[in-house]
């Protein structure tokens, strides 16, 4: 997995699965990694139905060892968040995304780093879906209830139609050959003039397209931001969708 070999990875852990099962029986939560294994090397190997069966054979697991509110059963369903995101399906990654915040906020509360990745999880979902209004104000309402002193989350403004220049992605030969398309939300870091200093994916888009948008971003400018007359660094992100696989983004 860690040299991207997937296919040779999910032979193997498709070997290792009943040698496991035959060990310790095919309900016992230690199968659970093995499971979550599977699930990404299928999802990686573009077979979303299989994916989805092993990420929630994966919770169920958790959920009949430690019970609905344990922190490994948030692993699970941030897990599928994330999946079903990346799928499109939003209400179901909500659903998911929510149940998760929900448990890490009664475990350890907002400040932990389980919390801060389920939140992000959730930000990029209102990205993608073009619906960050609602998914600031549900990321506000489960904080509040961990933590009602807090400031609000703040949500990375959307800086598309402020850039002066806005740099078109390429839509790689590798892409295409994939027949890839997806969206893309880029985090991005302008200094006080106006230039982007950093950029990187927040939110697991497409491989190559990923690439090539935060090229992109690097690329572009923007006017300075300035408080009370003075130029000061800020934070945005940028968000590119490839609508065909052709040379298409909006």
């Amino acid at each position: 997995m860690a040299k991207r070999e997937y296919d040779n990875a999910r032979k193997t852990f498709e070997r290792l699965l009943p040698i496991q099962e035959a060990l310790v029986g095919p309900t016992d939560v230690r199968l659970a990694n093995t499971f979550d294994r599977l699930a990404l090397l299928y999802y990686e190997d573009d077979k979303p139905g299989k994916a989805e069966e092993f990420y929630q054979r994966s919770l169920t697991l958790r959920e009949n060892a430690f019970g609905p509110e344990d922190p490994q059963v948030a692993t699970s369903l941030y897990a599928l968040g994330q999946f079903y995101r990346l799928q499109r399906d939003y209400d179901k990654a909500l659903n998911n995304y929510r149940r998760s915040l929900m448990i890490y906020g009664r475990a350890g509360g907002v400040t932990t780093a389980e919390f801060q990745r389920a939140s992000t999880g959730l930000s990029c979902l209102g990205y993608q879906s073009e619906n960050t209004r609602a998914i600031t104000r549900e990321l506000e309402s489960i904080q509040k209830q961990f933590a009602p002193g807090l400031p609000p989350m703040l949500t990375a403004k959307m800086l598309n139609g402020y850039a002066v220049t806005m740099a078109r992605p390429e839509y790689p030969r590798a892409a295409r050959e994939r027949n890839l398309s997806g969206t893309v939300v880029v985090q991005v870091e302008i200094d006080e003039q106006g230039k982007v200093i950093s950029a990187k994916d927040m939110c697991q888009g497409p491989p190559y397209l990923s690439e090539s948008s935060v090229k992109a971003a690097l690329q572009s400018r923007f006017a300075p931001t300035k408080i009370s007359g003075v130029p000061v660094k800020t934070k945005g992100v940028l968000r590119y969708n490839f609508v065909t696989p052709t040379r298409i983004w909006s």
